[in-house]
């Protein structure tokens, strides 16, 4: 028994021997064993050596990190110790103070942009003041019809959105602003028949107005005239169409006043002061050339005598596409002779425009020697002047309107000449 107990007391000995190593090592690394022990790291009864010194190196390393660590100052004897909570609350203040610094930095750049966004707005400001006027080039078309709504288009520069349209005192309430050089509005019905101002007003205000560019053509609702039949329409416009004899070749003509003012080609007079009249009764009367205009390609011959008959007028801005007419003149004179007036029948097959002014085309055979006589409508009005055809073409002659070749018929008559 005893013998036993020495082998256990020897047992004893040697994790005890251990032990004390232990603390040696642990006195040796500043408390480190002491440390090892109140963590519960070293177990006195089941350490090895090789975990004593495991353990005691890792403590080594763990004591040295934090001596790396910024150290609490702690206070001097007599002085209080600081708690946990007033050390939160120096935290807390320091995170406040960093926080009012971030604060002002942010109110500082909001201030900065501020002050970017005022000169950036100052500058557009400037820029939206430079204003620019708009220009009205042209109004397509010029006339209407006060019976019906009618669309124009007006042409010109510098339209914003929005814009508004006048046409006289009168806002236009459909209007569509297509981009900077093209404005549509409609015109409602009841205008007065006159000419009238168009103007349009940008939303800055600035404004452009073309004046007297509208004409509002009145529309008589009441009972249109009956057609009459080629025959009569033959017997009224015959007596007032004339042969014209230049002393070289021949053409056509018109009376336009029983005083015996007649209306003709200016090429069918070219180069004369007078010229040979046959009327449609057989009597040779002679005629001085009055006035002429080469690029209407019109003249106004005075035949000598009075009481003549003679033709009125229609409108030709009414003629539509399709309409019935007829051509009178005396074509081909040298070959057929001169006893009677020639009439051909046919349509309006399309509205020209040659050198700015508005012809009808006709079907109507128009040949060599019909310049000059009158086109007219199923009312027997003469609605045009037969200018010329195409013999290498069938079907296709063309005649001045006679609306525009009324606009210079007083000159011609006055004795202007215009080349």
């Amino acid at each position: 028994m005893k013998e036993k107990i020495k082998k256990q007391k020897g047992f004893i000995q040697i994790p005890l021997l251990i032990v004390i190593i232990a603390v040696a090592i642990g006195v040796a690394s500043a408390g480190t064993g002491v440390v090892l022990y109140k963590q519960g790291k070293l177990s006195p009864l089941v350490a090895t050596i090789s975990e004593v010194f495991k353990v005691a190196e890792e403590a080594a390393i763990t004591e040295e990190i934090k001596s790396e660590e910024p150290q609490i100052e702690q206070p001097e004897i007599g002085q209080e110790k600081i708690t946990q909570q007033e050390l939160e609350k120096a935290a807390l203040l320091a995170e406040t103070e960093r926080a009012k610094l971030e604060a002002e930095k942010t109110r500082a750049e909001i201030e900065q942009l501020k002050k970017e966004m005022e000169i950036l707005k100052k500058g557009s400001d400037e820029k939206s003041e430079e204003t620019v006027k708009p220009s009205i080039d042209e109004i397509i078309p010029t006339q209407i019809f006060n019976d019906r709504t009618s669309i124009v288009t007006i042409k010109g520069n510098d339209f914003k959105g929005w814009a508004r349209v006048f046409i006289g005192d009168n806002e236009l309430k459909e209007v569509k602003v297509i981009d900077d050089k093209s404005i549509t509005a409609k015109i409602p019905p009841g205008l007065g028949a006159t000419t009238h101002d168009i103007t349009v007003i940008n939303p800055d205000g600035e404004s452009s107005t073309l004046n007297n560019v509208i004409v509002v053509i009145n529309v008589v609702t009441s009972t249109p005239p009956a057609e009459l039949t080629t025959l009569e329409i033959t017997e009224k416009v015959s007596p007032a169409v004339i042969f014209i004899y230049n002393g070289v070749g021949s053409g056509s003509g018109v009376i336009i006043d029983s005083a015996g003012y007649a209306l003709t080609n200016e090429h069918v007079i070219y180069g004369c002061s007078s010229v040979g009249v046959l009327l449609d009764n057989g009597v040779m009367v002679s005629a001085q050339v009055v006035g002429w205009n080469k690029t209407y390609d019109l003249a106004v011959i005075k035949l000598d005598g009075s009481n003549f008959d003679t033709a009125s007028f229609g409108d030709s801005n009414s003629i539509q596409l399709g309409a019935e007419v007829l051509a009178f003149g005396y074509p081909e004179a040298p070959y057929l002779g001169i006893q009677t007036v020639t009439i051909t029948k046919g349509i309006i097959s399309a509205k020209r425009t040659f050198d700015n002014l508005p012809y009808f085309q006709t079907d109507a055979a128009l040949n060599p020697g019909n310049s000059g006589g009158p086109l007219v409508n199923i009312e027997g009005k003469v609605i045009g002047i037969n200018t010329s055809g195409f013999p290498e073409f069938q079907n296709i002659g063309f005649a001045i309107e006679i609306n525009t070749a009324e606009s210079i018929i007083s000159d011609l008559k006055s004795g202007a000449k215009t080349e």
